[in-house]
């Protein structure tokens, strides 16, 4: 499965740089660690089991006033009845550093090597199955080899009420052996991703955002033979938020386009035969700031995945997350993760799944 470059996410952060409500969040420290620990649960009819348990370290510090760094890694363990796997997934290091009227920016940063490769036939196997998008793992995947990317982001205010933003970034992408038993070097493809947002202040408490994103895709390779290509994916995502003082409610609609596939061999799939589902997303999230100690945030969401040739396509998946956040001190806080959620299609097996986990952020 291919994933979303990071670099979408530091667009949005550097985007909201210009919010029109950035008075309302609490300032960071230069210094920021967060330690979590997550595991995800999933039943297929209540019967066979797919379980993960992630523990994540993300930490960044401010070079500069406008130049920041971040490091982030993984450890999981796969278990249940689809075989076990463990290990450490790729560690990634990020720059960040944007000029000082904040409406240029430049990101750079390297997908280091740490984790797994060379699998054994069955943890090969596993990594189908935890790939799949229907189940939103937190490590879908371990070692994909030497990662680089590049990217800058452009953002610029038409108004007191409007500001557009765009991003471009490239990802370069080194061979590495997935299995242990098969000599061979898999070359995944590079990316360019391209992102452009809108944002509109709707009231003194409101705003709306809209961004689209496309990735594209070059062709993968088996020791030198290009033997597949990705089909482009078009992401269109929408969000409202509304401020009631502290507090803050939030509805988000996403919808993934992904074009078809082609095996260099066999030439192009054909639509009915399509592996990976496009997929629409909408969630309604409040944020309730009970007191300067503690806030939870409530979401409910529902997800629709098209029906294709893939094993979990065609579903409808409804959940709900509960995430309280107990605030010890200024620079300490505990966040919490209950999540269910449940997923049926005709004709295939019922999906239930439950996920828990704890952390610690640390400000200084």
């Amino acid at each position: 499965m291919k994933k979303l470059l990071i670099f979408n996410l530091l667009f949005l952060i550097f985007l909201s740089g210009y919010s029109f409500t950035q008075t309302k969040r609490s300032a960071s420290g230069s210094f920021n660690v967060n330690i979590s620990s997550l595991y995800e649960n999933w039943s297929v009819n209540d019967s066979t089991e797919l379980s993960e348990i992630s523990s994540s370290l993300w930490m960044s510090y401010i070079i500069e006033r406008n130049t920041r760094i971040a490091l982030s890694t993984k450890y999981a363990s796969v278990g249940g009845d689809v075989g076990s796997l463990s290990g450490f997934s790729d560690s990634q290091l990020l720059i960040n550093h944007y000029f000082a009227d904040r409406t240029f920016g430049l990101e750079g940063g390297v997908n280091l090597p740490s984790g797994k490769t060379k699998l054994s036939l069955d943890e090969f196997l596993t990594t189908t199955v935890i790939s799949q998008s229907i189940f939103g793992l937190t490590t879908p995947s371990f070692g994909q080899g030497l990662n680089y990317f590049l990217g800058l982001t452009l953002t610029q205010p038409l108004s007191e009420y409007v500001v557009i933003g765009g991003a471009l970034s490239y990802q370069i992408k080194s061979e590495y052996q997935p299995l242990d038993l098969v000599p061979v070097d898999y070359k995944p493809s590079n990316e360019i991703s391209v992102t452009g947002g809108i944002d509109f202040k709707l009231s003194e408490f409101s705003t709306l955002t809209g961004d689209v994103t496309g990735i594209f895709y070059s062709s993968d390779e088996l020791n030198g033979i290009k033997v597949f290509t990705a089909g482009n994916r078009f992401i269109f995502n929408t969000m409202y938020r509304h401020y009631f003082g502290f507090d803050a409610l939030s509805v988000n609609l996403l919808y993934r386009l992904i074009s078809l596939d082609k095996v260099e061999v066999l030439g192009n799939v054909l639509d009915f035969e399509k592996i990976n589902p496009n997929q629409f997303y909408s969630g309604v999230s409040y944020f309730q700031k009970i007191s300067s100690q503690f806030a939870v945030n409530y979401n409910v969401f529902l997800s629709l995945f098209e029906k294709n040739a893939g094993p979990y396509s065609g579903y409808m998946m409804i959940g709900l997350r509960l995430s309280p956040e107990f605030r010890i001190s200024p620079n300490v806080a505990i966040p919490l993760i209950f999540k269910y959620s449940t997923a049926s299609a005709d004709g295939k097996a019922t999906l239930t799944n439950f996920d828990i986990g704890t952390g610690l952020k640390l400000v200084f």
